[in-house]
């Protein structure tokens, strides 16, 4: 009797062990939902992976005109379900001109030398720029890139091409631009023509080689 007694107490422990540890250890669906991942936490992500097909991606984004410096062009970036765009109109009113969006990332690891942007654009220029914090000094590293109307296309941006600018002057002896110092990423329009702009976005993404076949752009303004 005291036997029995024992084997059930013992069973019951290992019950409750084996429960306690898949409360704790349970992994979580990915956002397609079809498999199970155990999501492990870190401080660096391998690469960076922007997509606006997540429906939280919109919220991490910010807008910045020219207002901030008296200007009357106007930003906005919105979501489709698919990608975001970003649209507005430039005013060349009080000396303004541009329109930017941008947003801060997660910590990158070394060595990734490329961005990728996935985008359908309207004819424009636009510029994909990398926010780094150097010595106190908030430095805009950036690459232009030339849109075609109504086509999608995905560009690949060397960081070695990007160009850094502090305050809208370019810093030609300022350090070449590396993964794991990107704070933030954004987009920005200036032109020296009034009107609208619309650019949608559909993915932005850090990589250490080419991958997928994106088109290379060669950053040739030095405005």
């Amino acid at each position: 009797m005291i036997h029995r007694q024992v084997k059930r107490t013992v069973l019951v422990l290992l019950l409750v062990m084996t429960f306690t540890f898949y409360s704790y250890a349970e992994p979580a669906f990915n956002s397609e939902g079809n498999s199970q991942v155990l999501l492990l936490s870190s401080n660096k992500t391998k690469n960076m992976i922007i997509d606006f097909t997540k429906p939280h991606e919109i919220t991490h984004w910010r807008i910045v005109n020219d207002d901030v410096m008296g200007g009357n062009s106007r930003g906005f970036l919105s979501s489709s379900g698919n990608y975001g765009v970003f649209s507005g109109n430039i005013s060349l009113e009080n000396n303004g001109g541009f329109s930017s969006t941008l947003r801060s990332i997660k910590p990158l690891e070394q060595g990734l030398n490329y961005l990728v942007i996935d985008i359908e654009g309207d004819g424009l220029s636009y510029q994909l720029r990398a926010i780094v914090f150097l010595n106190g000094y908030r430095l805009a590293y950036k690459h232009d890139f030339d849109t075609k109307k109504g086509k999608r296309e995905k560009l690949r941006l060397s960081l070695a091409n990007f160009k850094a600018s502090f305050r809208g002057r370019i810093i030609k002896n300022a350090p070449l631009l590396v993964s794991e110092n990107i704070a933030e990423i954004g987009l920005l329009i200036t032109n020296k023509t009034e009107g609208a702009y619309s650019l949608n976005i559909h993915s932005i993404e850090a990589q250490k080689d080419d991958t997928n076949k994106a088109k290379d752009i060669v950053n040739t303004k030095n405005e």
